[in-house]
């Protein structure tokens, strides 16, 4: 990339952070800090739009701290805060067609692939803009209309944000839940519908057992590999769920809409005490939904972890997928896999793997 398109992204980052002052300056804003991987974020939201919909799904990981903040993310709509940002976002289409915004992913978003300085994703319906400048460490996160937000994001907010910034800190995120007790966990590995995140669920309030996430973890690839979790949220996923989870239908937050959605559930409240920031990891479980009964565990391999984690990490999480790839191989030869043959009763599931991880951690 050369000097000139580095200074280019540098100009539009400034002119959208001037926009985001702008809407602090005119509506108000409101901090909240987080604790992350030991690390104090703080997050900025100006006016009303973002302000009872960014916070849930972080709840449990909101830490006061009198540090310099590792990561600022500034939030702002249009629609409450009254201000617009017609000229930057057409200096950004702009942008889009002259540089690196070049990819087209899964979810409508364009992204650039090239590790610079700025790093920017763009979704398309709705257009939801975020930008981070890793010299800085300060990120954007901005959209005209936050009701045009669909619900998925609010139980998983600020994702691509959080994985660009993760990756400065020997961080990364997977697709992935993660359960365990305070000694270690376990992380499910596996594509939507293999049962990953109702082993998540399953594993909910049950003994010792702590819950740090259904879908997305954050992981760590050191001498002792660590779990951080993100978001204390969770997906149900029609009938089937709702008769298995029936305790978690008073939390759905979006019951209204559960027509042509699927059901969020924010679980700080209820489960303050279950919900954890994170625990050393100890196993990969790929689940396999059985119809029977019973579960059961059985040795697995590094291949069969890596072919459940990769494909869905990399293809959910815009951008360069070589270093997600490499951190990804070498968890797997680094803790044991494990296969998780999935009973349909729910305490089952649980009962195994707490009995499995009673096993890990003290032998």
């Amino acid at each position: 990339m050369t000097g000139h398109e580095t200074a280019d992204q540098v100009a539009f980052f400034d002119a959208m952070h001037e926009g985001a002052r702008r809407a602090e300056e005119r509506a108000g804003y409101c901090d909240h800090q987080y604790s992350i991987a030991g690390h104090a974020v703080r997050l900025r939201i100006a006016g009303s739009g973002f302000a009872d919909k960014l916070p849930g799904a972080l709840a449990h990981l909101r830490r006061p701290s009198t540090e310099a903040p590792s990561l600022t993310v500034h939030a702002w709509d249009d629609e409450s805060t009254g201000t617009s940002l017609p000229r930057l976002l057409s200096r950004y289409l702009h942008f889009v067609q002259m540089h690196c915004f070049d990819y087209l992913g899964p979810r409508n978003e364009m992204t650039d692939f090239h590790g610079s300085r700025i790093r920017a994703i763009m979704h398309l319906d709705p257009v939801i803009v975020s930008l981070f400048d890793s010299e800085r460490s300060v990120a954007l996160y901005w959209t005209r209309d936050v009701t045009r937000i669909p619900i998925w994001d609010w139980g998983t907010p600020l994702r691509v944000i959080l994985n660009e910034w993760a990756k400065l800190h020997g961080l990364f995120l997977a697709h992935s839940g993660a359960v365990g007790l305070a000694e270690g966990g376990v992380i499910f590995a596996g594509k939507s519908g293999s049962g990953k995140s109702t082993s998540a669920l399953a594993c909910l309030g049950h003994g010792a057992l702590l819950y740090a996430g259904d879908d997305y973890s954050l992981l760590s690839v050191t001498a002792q590999p660590q779990v951080h979790s993100l978001y204390c949220s969770a997906k149900l996923k029609g009938i089937p769920d709702f008769e298995r989870f029936a305790q978690l239908l008073p939390l759905v937050v979006n019951r209204d809409h559960l027509e042509r959605q699927k059901a969020l559930v924010l679980l700080h409240d209820a489960f303050r005490e279950q919900v954890t920031a994170g625990f050393p990891l100890r196993a990969i479980l790929v689940p396999r939904i059985t119809g029977r009964p019973e579960t059961t565990i059985e040795p697995s391999t590094p291949i069969a972890a890596l072919r459940a984690l990769a494909p869905s990490t990399l293809l959910q999480l815009p951008g360069d997928g070589r270093e997600t790839m490499a951190q990804l191989s070498a968890l797997v030869r680094r803790v044991p896999v494990y296969g998780l043959n999935a009973g349909t009763q729910m305490r089952g599931i649980a009962q195994s793997v707490e009995a499995l991880l009673q096993q890990l951690c003290t032998g």
